[in-house]
């Protein structure tokens, strides 16, 4: 049998920028209910576009691709909250959000 091998999502998304030379804009929710996450679309429905606000109801992990990775963290920084504002509302409508370069590193992140 072969070694088992682990692969977080990082390692998958890091591999992907590095060989299609893209950045890759990630952002994630974390609910612990289906009526936890409609909560969450709720509260973004006039605030995300909706093609963000469908893809959230579709799946927890999602990507966009950039040819840049400025141009990911300018578009993550105008869409996505930072922790520290959100969680003045609720801490859990925050919606984690990070961008890789075309390297395979985080370059940007909004939990801070």
């Amino acid at each position: 049998m072969d070694d088992l091998t682990i692969l977080r999502i990082y390692d998958i998304i890091s591999e992907y920028c590095i060989n299609k030379r893209k950045s890759v804009l990630y952002y994630e929710i974390e609910y612990g209910t289906e009526e936890e996450k409609q909560e969450i679309i709720n509260f973004y429905k006039d605030k995300l576009p909706l093609e963000i606000l469908e893809s959230i109801n579709k799946d927890d992990d999602n990507f966009i691709l950039f040819n840049k990775a400025q141009s990911a963290i300018e578009y993550a920084e105008s869409v996505f909250p930072y922790l520290p504002e959100i969680s003045v509302i609720n801490p859990k409508f925050h919606i984690s959000t990070r961008v890789f370069d075309v390297d395979g590193s985080i370059l940007w992140e909004n939990g801070d």
